[in-house]
C-alpha cells in the first residue's frame, strides 16, 4: 500500500505556489515546446505551431470548465433554465480540456488555410506530447488525492487514505501515462505514418478511461452510461477516425 502523501505550497516571498497549479503549469509548457520542436522536426513552421499550442491552451481551459458542467447535473440544470445567478465555477475536466484543445487546434489551422495533409502533421505532433504535457497535470492530481476512488485493501497500488484504503485515480492514470510516454519514444525509433500518434493517443487513452470509470465512486450517469464513458468512447472514435486518415494518408 502506498502511503498518503501531500506536498505544502511552495512559497517565493509572500506569494505561496500551490503543488497542483505548478505542475499543471509545467506540463502545459512541456507539452508546448515538445509540440514546436516536434513540428519543426516534421518540416512544419515552428511559429504557427506556436499559435496553434496557444490557442488549444485557451480553448482547452474553456472546454474543460464547461465540459465539467456534465458532472454537476444541478449546475447544468441552472445553465440551460438560465438561472446564472446560481452558477459557480465547477472546477475543470479533463476531458473537457482534451476535446476543447482539439476544436481550437482545428479551427486555428482551418483559419490559417492549412492543407488537409499538413494538418494531419500538425495533429500528429500534438498527439507525441500530449502524454508528456498530461503527465505532469495527473502527479498534481496524485499529490492532492483529489480523485479518490473505490475501497480497496486488496491491491498493491492502493492508497491510504486518511478513511481508508483507496485507489487513487490521479495516481493509476499518471502510471498510464509513464507508460504511454515510454511506448511512444520506443516507437519514435522508427518512421511512422503522419496522423499515427494523434490516432494512438486517442484511442488508447480513451479506451483507459472506460476502464478506469470502473474504480469511480458513484459516477454521474446519462442514459444509464457513465460521463467519462461516454468521453472516453468518443475520444477513442475521433482516434479511430485519425487512424484511418493515416492510413489513407499512408496510401498516396
Amino acid at each position: 500500500m502506498i502511503p498518503y502523501v501531500t506536498l505544502p505550497p511552495l512559497f517565493i516571498g509572500n506569494l505561496a505556489i500551490q503543488p497542483f497549479a505548478l505542475l499543471v503549469s509545467l506540463g502545459v509548457l512541456t507539452a508546448h515546446f515538445l509540440l514546436v520542436a516536434r513540428a519543426k522536426r516534421m518540416g512544419l513552421p515552428g511559429g504557427w505551431a506556436a499559435e496553434m499550442s496557444l490557442t488549444m491552451v485557451a480553448a482547452g481551459f474553456a472546454g474543460a470548465i464547461f465540459f465539467k458542467l456534465l458532472y454537476r447535473p444541478e449546475l447544468l440544470a441552472a445553465v440551460l433554465s438560465g438561472a446564472w445567478g446560481e452558477v459557480r465555477l465547477p472546477g475543470i475536466s479533463s476531458f473537457g480540456g482534451l476535446f476543447g484543445a482539439l476544436a481550437g487546434g482545428f479551427v486555428y489551422l482551418l483559419a490559417r488555410g492549412v492543407s488537409a495533409p499538413d494538418r494531419l502533421r500538425y495533429f500528429d505532433a500534438v498527439g507525441f506530447s500530449f502524454p508528456f504535457g498530461f503527465a505532469f497535470g495527473r502527479a498534481g492530481c496524485t499529490v492532492t488525492h483529489d480523485h479518490p476512488g473505490l475501497r480497496s485493501d486488496t491491491g498493491w497500488l492502493t492508497v491510504a487514505y486518511p478513511d481508508g484504503a483507496r485507489w487513487d485515480l490521479g495516481l493509476l492514470e499518471l502510471l498510464f501515462l509513464m507508460a504511454v510516454c515510454g511506448a511512444f519514444v520506443w516507437m519514435d525509433r522508427v518512421a511512422r505514418p503522419r496522423g499515427f500518434y494523434v490516432a494512438a493517443m486517442l484511442m488508447v487513452y480513451g479506451m483507459f478511461r472506460v476502464a478506469l470509470d470502473r474504480l469511480h465512486v458513484d459516477p454521474v450517469r446519462y442514459a444509464g452510461i457513465s460521463v467519462d464513458q461516454w468521453a472516453g468512447a468518443s475520444a477513442a472514435a475521433i482516434g479511430c477516425f485519425f487512424w484511418w486518415r493515416a492510413r489513407a494518408a499512408r496510401q498516396l
